[in-house]
């Protein structure tokens, strides 16, 4: 199992499937949701705390105790690039699962970071733009937080180099140096102002995420020599101290790139949602705010 050497390096409970651990993914959730342009509704700018508390979710599902949900979920926090042998990421899950058959690889095998990451924004998108007609529904606005949490949690692992590479817990199958729990662990030895005290950049939305997600990606990749040249210098994952100079730049950069990554989506999903056509049978207004059980609901006109 893809894990299972990082919690025997650790020789503990804690699971190797966090990219960051807890303190990673809610500094960077916090930051993104916080640094959004007054553009985003302001419902969703306050609930950055409680987007910052789902975004570690996704991690609690891979329990041992929820075998169906772990197997499900383990394979959408990566994708090993090498695997695919220099094809173009498919823009859908069904197309991507095609390629693996060609290439004779399971699509687990692989992971399916980016379809994780762009469907959890397409709902977030939906349900944007169920705001739009809806703005003042509660229940809706409670949605677009949670999503946007799960979503975030997807996004932070992208810039986490060690989870787009074969490479993930050492150079050979032989190594086994525990540097996936090391890089893994370094945004807990650092306060929340140490990473984010100078402002967040412009956050610019994007119209084809998914494309901007695999520039990411590719990106991403392109830093995994930097781990294994940083490697020697990593602390322990139990070790709270972070003195040395390179790797604190390394961990504030990665961080960083993780809450402006997930800020761009968010902000993303938002503009895109003023272009949604939602179907003409929804509406939840009957159900939401004027439920009488002892009533048929109103049904609603056809368009």
């Amino acid at each position: 199992m893809r894990w299972m050497t990082a919690l025997i390096a650790t020789g503990s409970l804690w699971s190797g499937a966090n990219a960051w651990h807890d303190e990673g993914h809610y500094y960077a959730t916090l930051a993104a949701v916080e640094s959004l342009p007054p553009e985003v509704p302001e419902f969703f700018r306050l609930g950055a705390t409680t987007a910052a508390h789902v975004s570690i979710d996704p991690d609690v599902a891979q329990n041992r105790d929820t075998p169906q949900l772990r197997q499900t979920e383990q394979p959408e926090h990566y994708l090993d690039l090498e695997l695919l042998k220099g094809r173009s990421l498919p823009g859908s899950r069904e197309d991507f699962h095609q390629l693996c058959t060609k290439l004779g690889i399971k699509p687990k095998e692989v992971g399916l970071l980016p379809y994780a990451i762009i469907e959890w924004a397409q709902r977030l998108t939906l349900a944007f733009a169920e705001h739009r007609r809806s703005p003042e529904n509660p229940h809706v606005q409670i949605k677009c937080v949670v999503y946007a949490g799960l979503l975030a949690h997807y996004t932070t692992d992208l810039s986490m180099p060690l989870h787009t590479t074969v490479h993930w817990n050492g150079r050979t199958d032989t190594d086994h140096s525990n540097v996936y729990a090391r890089v893994g662990a370094l945004p807990t030895k650092l306060p929340y102002e140490r990473i984010f005290g100078e402002p967040m950049p412009k956050i610019l939305a994007h119209t084809d995420i998914f494309a901007y997600v695999v520039r990411q990606l590719q990106h991403s990749n392109e830093l995994v020599d930097r781990v294994y040249e940083l490697e020697p210098r990593l602390p322990e994952p139990t070790d709270l101290e972070l003195i040395d100079d390179e790797v604190i730049k390394f961990t504030i950069n990665r961080t960083r790139a993780a809450a402006q990554i997930t800020a761009t989506i968010l902000h993303s999903a938002w503009k895109n949602s003023a272009t949604i056509k939602l179907p003409w049978w929804l509406d939840r207004t009957p159900l939401d705010a004027q439920f009488d059980p002892t009533q048929i609901p109103p049904q609603p006109t056809p368009q």
